[in-house]
């Protein structure tokens, strides 16, 4: 009793204690810093002030006004990513020929036939051939115990053999091809005595049989299949089939090859040496693929069978639209003050398009500018562009955004294609340039314009601050980084460079279709790049000094697969 009433205290204490111990730890979550609270508590964290996850350049956080006029927008919907543009699905060898077998189909207990003034009795039997298109050379063979007046024998109701037989041996009867079905009638019958009526013309058949060649189609074929992921499904370019045939051309038929039921090839294929047959990348899908291969006669080794499919380049987008001067300070100025031959966004009047580049594209989405001086100063700005046009420009011809055309993708010059060609120059490319930067642990700098010193200093190791206003579109090293010491630094003179007006900001805006996976992604505007890096379902951007008056561009490259509900720009 007495150690029970001792015991009541000392309960009530441990109770207080927890709720104390409660409330304190309630208090200090709920005084925790929003990002916290949420990372201790598992929640998803918005920040309400800055909801974008993004910063002004100069590091605040960027006041964004939904109602801000919209100024540019297009939704480009899926864009793939393959860093492969090639792949090669290899196929084992396999040997194909034909095997011909003789096969019995039937064969007849011994039976009599006979015909005379008072009796007559016909023969009729039933035989099937399993498989009538692989079967030739049908024959029939029996022999005769008796045998008296003219034997008919009818196939199907057609008369095969109509002849006096003299004796116990029979040549082999041959049914006609053309007369056979998979089930047929045969009938054994006597021809008529005549005027004889006291005799019987008679036959006693035995051993009957009925015999083909049969041929074994199972080895005249072979059957491979090969997969393709969904990437490399959806950016076929182009499909190429290889294989080298063992086999002599007087001793095979023709082969046959189907892709996915479609054949793409169809002939006596050129033995011993490799064969390359391209077809459609429309016959192979996402998935399984079959491929079939089929010979008409004779006997092939076919070996180092490959499927080669190439990719087409990675899908990018690019979007113009026009600003008017009158949102940008110094506008007016820089028209007044321009320079025939300078990078500052004017063509001047009477500026030849060979000799100024903002001239060259002045009205012209469609041209291409070589950054060097060439050889022919017609050279330097064209519209239309062939492959052996590519090696006019040294340091390769791009487009208003950088790109190079089709034609010259992959050569020396091309600053989108992740490769430096042998012999190339890192003052020509800026793959051969960032190159460097893995090869000497030192990070390059490119300047995607001609710099005002000249085109040795286009590739730079470092960027001192004199030199950064040397580079009209900032050196940058592989991931779009301007380099510490120019982090800020304008172009000179700062005078002619047209900024939005202090009472606008704009802000680019992407939309993704998921809030949950990984986006990559590069997005250049004017040549200037918006790296985006998220798992969220919307990025913004300020791109205040992104903008420039008259045409701007917009470009997206994926670095990873994307799917893109809207692209947008608003200015406030």
């Amino acid at each position: 009793m007495f150690s029970s009433k001792k015991g009541q205290p000392s309960g009530a204490m441990a109770g207080v204690l927890i709720l104390l111990v409660g409330f304190i730890i309630i208090l200090y979550i709920l005084f925790l810093p929003p990002k916290d609270r949420a990372d201790l508590l598992g929640e998803p964290y918005t920040d309400v002030a800055n909801p974008y996850g993004t910063l002004n350049p100069d590091g605040s956080t960027p006041t964004y006004a939904p109602t801000g006029q919209t100024v540019f927008k297009e939704s480009p919907g899926r864009l793939d990513y393959h860093s492969q543009n090639e792949f090669t699905h290899d196929v084992p060898s396999f040997n194909l020929f034909q095997t011909i077998n003789s096969v019995v189909l039937t064969t007849e207990n011994p039976f009599y036939t006979k015909n005379g003034w008072f009796d007559k009795k016909d023969k009729s039997f039933m035989f099937s051939i399993p498989d009538l298109e692989q079967t030739n050379n049908v024959m029939m063979t029996f022999e005769n115990k008796k045998y008296q007046g003219t034997l008919v024998i009818t196939l199907n109701g057609n008369v095969i053999y109509e002849n006096d037989v003299e004796g116990y041996n029979v040549d082999p009867i041959k049914l006609p091809k053309n007369l056979l079905k998979e089930s047929n009638e045969v009938q054994f019958s006597v021809g008529s005595v005549g005027g004889r009526f006291w005799t019987t013309n008679e036959y006693m058949v035995d051993n009957l049989k009925i015999f083909g060649e049969v041929m074994d189609i199972s080895r005249q074929q072979s059957i491979n299949t090969f997969f393709l992921e969904p990437a490399e499904a959806a950016n076929l370019e182009k499909v190429t089939l290889k294989f080298y045939p063992d086999c002599v051309p007087s001793k095979v038929g023709k082969l046959n090859i189907f892709i996915n039921r479609q054949l793409v090839f169809s002939g006596i294929p050129d033995c011993g040496i490799p064969n390359n047959k391209q077809f459609s990348p429309a016959y192979l899908q996402e998935g399984k693929n079959d491929l079939v291969f089929i010979t008409e006669a004779g006997n092939y080794l076919v070996d180092r069978v490959q499927v080669q499919t190439k990719l087409t380049e990675t899908r990018t987008k690019t979007y113009y639209f026009d600003l008017p001067y009158t949102i940008f300070t110094n506008a007016n100025l820089a028209i007044n003050e321009e320079k025939c031959g300078d990078i500052d966004g004017y063509c001047p009047p009477n500026c030849d398009e060979d000799i100024d580049k903002d001239c060259c594209f002045s009205g012209d989405n469609t041209a291409f500018w070589c950054d060097t001086p060439t050889t022919d100063e017609d050279d330097r700005c064209v519209n239309f562009m062939e492959e052996q046009k590519c090696l006019r420009c040294p340091s390769g011809y791009e487009d208003r955004i950088n790109d190079p055309p089709q034609v010259c993708d992959k050569k020396c010059g091309d600053d989108t294609d992740n490769f430096c060609p042998p012999g190339c120059s890192a003052n020509y490319d800026a793959d051969c340039c960032y190159l460097n930067s893995s090869n000497k642990s030192t990070d390059y700098y490119f300047c995607y314009d001609t710099p005002v010193t000249g085109v040795d200093s286009t590739c730079q190791a470092s960027v001192s601050y004199s030199e950064c206003s040397t580079c009209v579109s900032s050196y940058l090293d592989e991931f779009g980084r301007q380099d510490p010491d120019c982090v800020g630094v304008g172009q000179a003179p700062s005078a002619l460079v047209p900024l939005l007006k202090p009472e606008h900001r704009a802000y680019l805006e992407v939309q993704f279709a998921d809030n949950a996976e990984s986006k990559d992604a590069y997005v250049y505007i004017n040549g200037h790049l918006v790296h985006i890096d998220t798992n969220r379902a919307l990025f913004v951007s300020n791109i205040d000094t992104e903008l420039q008056p008259g045409t701007n561009a917009v470009k997206i490259v994926p670095k990873s697969n994307l799917d893109i509900v809207r692209v947008e720009i608003k200015i406030n």
